[in-house]
């Protein structure tokens, strides 16, 4: 998985089941299951993790579909990546994963040939008001280690 850099990025360390608060976001992680392995000759611990933020602000928000972003970094919709400092990467899991925004689509009317029709459009990204976005990641890392994860926020431009 390609590592995406923030400009604009605040960062932070996380512990699990601690949430921290920032600008009216809450960033957090929790292990939903942990395993000990044995990758070729080498004692490791596989930890199934679930990231999440959570949108506090008292309101919903809707992110610009920045069409020249969408292109040089492809950072438009991520809110934040979580880097596993001591994960391995080894047997197709990751170092870090991103939470990003879901796409906000728009019914409009268009007129194609003299007819009128109504066709959805993508005019950005959103992220409502109480609503958690998650996402369920695999870590694995040295045995007897719990992950370390660092959080990087990114804020995308606001409609």
């Amino acid at each position: 998985m390609a590592s995406v850099h923030f400009s604009k990025a605040q960062t932070f360390e996380l512990e699990e089941k601690k949430a921290v608060q920032q600008n009216g976001f809450e960033y957090g992680y929790y292990i939903t299951n942990e395993q000990n392995k044995v990758v070729k000759g080498d004692d490791y611990t596989r930890y199934e993790v679930t990231i999440y933020i959570t949108n506090h602000t008292g309101c919903t928000k809707l992110y610009r579909n920045n069409f020249k972003t969408m292109i040089t970094d492809n950072v438009g919709n991520k809110l934040a990546l979580f880097n596993c400092t001591n994960a391995t990467g080894k047997r197709l899991t990751v170092k870090n994963a991103n939470i990003e925004a879901r796409e906000f689509i728009v019914a409009t009317k268009v007129t194609i040939n003299n007819k009128e029709e109504t066709k959805n459009a993508k005019v950005g990204y959103i992220f409502r008001n109480g609503e958690t976005l998650q996402r369920n990641i695999i870590f694995i890392v040295p045995k007897n280690e719990t992950p370390k994860i660092i959080c990087s926020i990114n804020t995308p431009e606001e409609m």
